[in-house]
């Protein structure tokens, strides 16, 4: 069974995914020829004309249109012609999600989680041993140490847990010194 097709255009997709949707405008008849083209136009574009019905279009996207379609926030465009002219009866935004079964291991990741995992390894090699500070003839090298390498992870941590939720900011507990003689 085929999934229903809503009658308006979605509000995100998956590259890759099959994209279906029905629009009808009562101003611009399917049948006296009115034509509607969809554009998308973000990371990459992209232009699909409708499949014309007895009273609406229906627009799709095929995975392979939509698996060239860049991951990120795309403005669209309906639009009807007919002789020449051309008229938008809706426009709005939406989301090209990546597409996660074509997306290469840890492709994915943000910045602060691959350096995460490069800390996390730095971390556990200089806990076996290493040293932070060497000279060799006269020549000297100082790294971060363990301890700076630990506030620098936990910022990162920090910094995905706050991605994660949206960018909201965690709540804080503060603790205020108590009053002088008084509750």
């Amino acid at each position: 069974m085929a999934p229903p097709t809503p009658n308006a255009p979605v509000s995100f997709f998956r590259a890759g995914d099959t994209v279906r949707f029905r629009f009808a405008d009562p101003d611009y008849p399917v049948s006296e020829g009115w034509v509607l083209l969809y554009t998308l136009q973000g990371a990459s574009k992209i232009t699909v004309t409708a499949d014309a019905g007895t009273t609406d279009w229906t627009v799709v996207l095929t995975p392979t249109q939509t698996q060239a379609l860049l991951p990120g926030t795309y403005q669209y465009q309906l639009s009807v012609s007919l002789a020449g002219a051309r008229y938008t009866v809706a426009t709005g935004a939406l989301a090209v999600l990546p597409d996660l079964v074509a997306a290469a291991s840890g492709s994915l990741q943000s910045q602060d989680e691959r350096e995460l995992a490069l800390l996390n390894a730095e971390i556990a090699a200089r806990a076996a041993g290493d040293h932070t500070e060497y000279t060799i003839d006269g020549l000297s090298l100082r790294r971060e140490s363990l301890v700076e390498l630990r506030e620098w992870r936990d910022q990162l941590r920090a910094r995905i847990a706050r991605r994660r939720r949206g960018g909201a900011l965690a709540s804080a507990l503060a603790r205020f010194p108590s009053r002088v003689g008084g509750t």
